[in-house]
């Protein structure tokens, strides 16, 4: 193939095509989910497509068109963006009903590719670089407000996880807690005292790699009690019902949290020296919300 049909097909064929063959697809969808008719459809289609072609005259500019032209324009297209939305909802449903992310997604993908050959075509018309194809892809921002919705959509459908929570027993003695000195360490623990304290208290105590966090967690508590009777940590409401509580490690401020089963070991839990075990009292109907 000789380079010249080359440069014609990449130049003005090859994103036409594209658009046709995303175009059937959006129809087939469209008419198998019947949500909408396909005049309407295609209006739609080619309005937008020839809007968002008709900043290819910036092709006029010639060597002056990079950068600033055509950082203003991916601005402008990533508003128009976010108002396509609205506008497809309003427009081809009449607000009746929602349209499915993956027929936005196609609609919108047609859309901007019909706008980009427009603007490639146009561009390559007017300017004598012929870097028409290139300059389009200026127009890619108009995709952009469709999948940060949809990423925060899918953000929020993401189910609540559900913690182990710990609570004070008056049924085990926490004077029976012994520690494995073959397999002794040292846990650091972050903890309110109190509900109303306004910043934790870092506390440190030994422990086996083989001692039961919950165990050891009460006698952290009746140890600090007795120490500092004055400044307790308080593990009771008001009404003398015992606070639930949840234990995770935050490695760095990129990971995720790890929690801790209060009811295994430490070994099991896999709890190095030198990690912070954060300790929260939590309601346990928004364990994940409301931590004090």
């Amino acid at each position: 193939m000789s380079p010249v049909v080359t440069h014609f097909i990449s130049s003005y064929l090859l994103l036409p095509i594209l658009t046709v063959i995303l175009a059937v697809v959006a129809c087939i969808i469209a008419k198998k989910n019947q949500m909408l008719n396909n005049k309407k459809l295609i209006f739609y289609v080619l309005l937008n497509g020839i809007l968002l072609g008709l900043p290819g005259l910036t092709g006029f500019l010639n060597y002056n068109f990079m950068p600033y032209a055509y950082l203003m324009l991916s601005f402008i297209y990533l508003i128009i963006g976010f108002y396509t939305q609205s506008l497809q909802l309003k427009y081809l449903t009449g607000g009746k009903k929602s349209l499915s992310f993956r027929f936005t997604f196609f609609l919108s993908l047609v859309v901007m590719l019909l706008g980009c050959g427009l603007f490639s075509l146009i561009f390559n018309l007017t300017n004598e670089l012929q870097y028409g194809i290139w300059a389009s892809t200026c127009l890619f921002p108009f995709l952009f407000p469709l999948l940060y919705r949809k990423a925060v959509a899918c953000y929020f459908d993401i189910p609540i996880e559900i913690y182990k929570t710990w609570q004070y027993s008056d049924e085990y003695d926490s004077d029976d807690f012994r520690i494995n000195m073959e397999r002794i360490t040292v846990a650091d623990l972050e903890i309110f005292r109190n509900v109303t304290d306004l910043s934790s208290e870092r506390i440190t105590g030994k422990v086996s790699e083989d001692s039961v966090f919950g165990q050891w967690f009460q006698r952290m508590i009746d140890d600090c009690n007795r120490k500092s009777p004055n400044t307790p940590i308080v593990y009771r409401d008001d009404n003398g019902k015992y606070y639930e509580w949840i234990f995770y490690i935050k490695p760095s401020f990129f990971k995720r949290r790890i929690y801790i089963d209060p009811d295994e070991t430490f070994a099991h839990n896999n709890l190095k020296r030198g990690c912070v075990i954060i300790a929260k009292r939590v309601i346990s109907e928004y364990s994940s919300d409301n931590e004090f």
